[in-house]
């Protein structure tokens, strides 16, 4: 019996440090309609992903772009802190075509860094800025892989600091 319990106690340890430590795939997309929302020069749309109690470790951002003309963009992130908010450049520029339009970590053309600044109260809230011409967006979907919650990983600390003790209650059963 005595064994039965350390061996249960080293199992389960050992399967909460890999809970813990695994990569949870984040996916969600944000749709306009049938004929997608159109962005005038001068106008933003507000992207609000929800569900992002962590830090990405990686993203892509996917538009898909009914039509465009001239289309001169920015995206950023915005973080509100009370009353002030401050805005992060994620992408920049004039890359748009009719069809998906991908942006990434992976390559760069995301900023990560940025990114994960905006995120607040498990939100993230992103806001596609036309600057010129004209650009509208059908879906916008936001993908990459969240790290570990800080609790997880403070209970594999506390584990890892339990297995000499669990050393001594064996020997101390004999």
């Amino acid at each position: 019996m005595k064994k039965f319990l350390i061996l249960l106690m080293v199992t389960g340890i050992f399967l909460c440090s890999a809970n813990a430590f695994a990569l949870t795939p984040f996916s969600q997309e944000i749709t306009f309609g049938d004929n997608g929302y159109k962005v005038n020069a001068f106008d933003s749309v507000s992207l609000n992903f929800e569900g992002l109690n962590a830090q990405l470790l990686d993203a892509t951002l996917i538009f898909d772009v009914a039509a465009v003309t001239n289309g001169t963009f920015k995206i950023y992130g915005v973080k509100n802190f009370g009353l002030v908010s401050t805005d992060n450049d994620l992408v920049a520029g004039s890359g748009f075509h009719a069809g998906s339009n991908s942006f990434s970590s992976a390559d760069e053309s995301l900023d990560l860094a940025a990114l994960n600044s905006a995120i607040s109260n498990g939100t993230l809230n992103l806001y596609f800025t036309q600057l010129v011409g004209t650009t509208t967006i059908k879906s916008a979907t936001l993908s990459g892989t969240v790290a570990p919650e800080p609790v997880s990983m403070a209970l594999v600390a506390a584990g890892l600091v339990g297995l000499p003790f669990v050393r001594r209650f064996r020997n101390s059963l004999h």
